[in-house]
């Protein structure tokens, strides 16, 4: 099997925990935006009113459609990988779910976060894995709403997590609700007055929470 996107052995292990973690999901390609191929899985959800997918963005090779439209997420190199809940979901209802017990004992899933930097967008956390950051969304448009330490298996349960490597380049939502993030500055913006509210653990949301979408409309409703 081609792997798609390249192949750089310090991110590999990233790539097979991931994929591991899920249950290796076959992906299926959805559409061609910005000189990237997006593929997305969707997840099966006991909850009638959630629906959670996973979505993987992959630099193209070509302006045509790829040769693989369906390609087991262990092969995607991808440049961004999102574990969301999307609000624009019906497009997508034809896609067979897909089903995973979470491994949240495995060394990946134990491995600890700590937040770096905060708006009422997303939290941003440094993974202790070179070049690999975290962004956990927002859904109550407030600066303090994950704690500031957790790990990996708890921050992919809320459902509203974005790994990017760092040097991608900055890219902005569209219309399809799928959250392309930028690279953030890495900077501490924390007080030590503001680390005392900063102390929600991580945890599923409530199924009545709308999903953020778009990042550049949120910054712009913002604050």
């Amino acid at each position: 099997m081609q792997l798609i996107g390249g192949y750089d052995p310090e991110k590999e292990n990233v790539y097979k925990a991931i994929a591991e973690y899920f249950d290796h999901p076959e992906m299926t390609f959805i559409e061609k935006k910005d000189g990237m191929d997006i593929y997305l899985c969707r997840l099966h959800s006991y909850l009638l009113n959630e629906h959670r997918f996973l979505i993987a963005m992959c630099s193209s090779s070509s302006p045509s459609s790829p040769s693989f439209p369906k390609i087991p997420l262990k092969d995607l190199k991808w440049k961004n990988f999102q574990v969301r809940k999307l609000e624009d979901y019906e497009k997508y209802l034809s896609l067979r779910p897909h089903s995973y017990v979470p491994k949240i004992s495995s060394s990946f899933s134990r491995q600890k976060v700590e937040a770096v930097n905060s708006s009422r967008v997303y939290t941003e956390y440094d993974t202790g894995i070179p070049s690999l950051i975290l962004h956990l969304l927002h859904v109550r448009n407030s600066f303090y709403e994950y704690s500031m330490t957790g790990d990996f298996a708890r921050a992919i349960e809320t459902f509203q997590a974005i790994f990017t490597w760092k040097e991608e380049e900055v890219m902005e939502s569209d219309n399809t609700g799928i959250t392309i993030f930028p690279t953030f500055s890495s900077s501490n913006n924390f007080s030590n007055s503001s680390s005392n509210n900063f102390s929600n653990n991580f945890s599923n949301k409530s199924s009545n929470v709308a999903t953020t979408t778009a990042l550049t409309s949120l910054e712009k409703r913002g604050t």
